[in-house]
């Protein structure tokens, strides 16, 4: 039997010779954990990267634990009157846990066939759109979803929205023109 494999996604990520200058950084340091040299630069660089200053980052130890943060600052914990977190069908497991942790049930929905990601005109004709407190659009694979369009359905909706854009770290920043 021949195993074939499909590619869906190759990661690029930095060599160990690329990461060997941060390694020895943080041995010169004797820094290990959060709020040494390299964490300030990291913010720096971030800041530079999606033009702000570095005080309004923040790193967090997880993925999941940033989009825990994102919720409870932009949503707060879920309430008895809307109490589900509407996530796309195709996400990491994350996503709905973060959600979870929040005290939000997630509510799975399909996405787009053609971005993979939520659709927000389709989101707000869900019949029971009162029940829901949090939408969590998620990039696929790099691809970043369109902020003005969620900005539109929170709104007319009122409900609000928390991206998960983990995916696309890179790609946010190179493609803001296209939603400018």
């Amino acid at each position: 039997m021949v195993t074939r494999h499909i590619p869906v996604f190759k990661p690029s990520l930095p060599t160990a010779d690329q990461l060997l200058p941060y390694i020895r950084r943080i041995d010169a340091s004797r820094i290990y954990t959060n709020f040494g040299p390299l964490y300030e630069e990291l913010l720096r660089r971030l800041g530079n990267q999606f033009s702000c200053t570095s005080k309004s980052l923040v790193c967090a130890s997880s993925g999941t634990s940033a989009i825990v943060g994102a919720i409870l600052a932009k949503a707060g914990r879920a309430g008895k009157v809307r109490p589900y977190a509407v996530i796309p069908a195709m996400t990491f497991t994350a996503t709905g846990l973060a959600a979870e942790m929040c005290g939000f049930r997630p509510r799975i929905m399909d996405v787009s066939s053609a971005n993979w990601s939520l659709d927000p005109y389709k989101v707000i004709q869900l019949p029971d759109l009162d029940s829901v407190g949090l939408v969590i659009p998620v990039a696929p694979y790099g691809r970043p979803v369109d902020p003005y369009a969620w900005e539109r359905f929170h709104q007319e909706s009122g409900i609000p929205v928390v991206i998960d854009a983990a995916g696309c770290f890179e790609s946010i920043s190179d493609n803001s023109e296209k939603y400018i």
